[in-house]
């Protein structure tokens, strides 16, 4: 596949992505839209989200295929009927990992992770056999059974296919109004 092809097939992957998610967004009314906004601006002006093309070409096709956006996933973590957002994003000076928390009746934004931004983080990553991408290589996952979520780092291979790097996941549980954080390496 030459590079414009690989480029074209990404722009409308994007777009398919971004298409989906503004369906998804149009079930949330306005009212509440605003109060998650109004909550995000709180914890802080500068929050952007990632852009679905700021990700790895394969992380965007898992997205496509479980029709969500990379960086946001929703789950009702504290079971009061209202859905809670899981977001990945910047501030242009650090990299978050915020939810967003149904509180009665407004939003609270709750600060997951937050690391100092090194501009490496969309690098490039080897598949292994010459293969790589580059962009963010992370993906988010839900469990909705055991109110959890996760965040997975693939494994990084050499020119061989052989393991260069290890992979982890980063499980995130909800009890008692915190998150509890385990790390497993793949």
């Amino acid at each position: 596949m030459n590079k414009f092809t690989e480029i074209l097939i990404m722009t409308l992957l994007s777009f398919l992505l971004l298409s989906q998610n503004i369906e998804a967004s149009k079930k949330i009314n306005k009212d509440e839209f605003k109060k998650i906004t109004t909550a995000i601006k709180k914890f802080n002006q500068k929050f952007t989200t990632w852009k679905t093309s700021d990700y790895t070409a394969t992380v965007q096709k898992s997205a496509l295929e479980k029709k969500e956006v990379p960086y946001e996933i929703t789950l009702d973590i504290n079971k009061d009927g209202k859905l809670d957002y899981f977001v990945n994003g910047h501030d242009g000076k650090n990299l978050l990992f915020i939810a967003v928390i149904s509180n009665k009746k407004t939003y609270v934004v709750t600060l997951i992770e937050s690391k100092k931004w090194e501009k490496d983080e969309k690098k490039e990553h080897s598949l292994g056999f010459g293969q790589t991408e580059v962009g963010l290589h992370y993906h988010l996952d839900k469990n909705e059974k055991t109110n959890s979520f996760k965040k997975t780092y693939p494994k990084e291979l050499d020119e061989l296919g052989e393991t260069e790097e290890d992979g982890s996941i980063i499980e995130y549980n909800y009890k008692d109004g915190k998150f509890n954080i385990s790390i497993k390496t793949i």
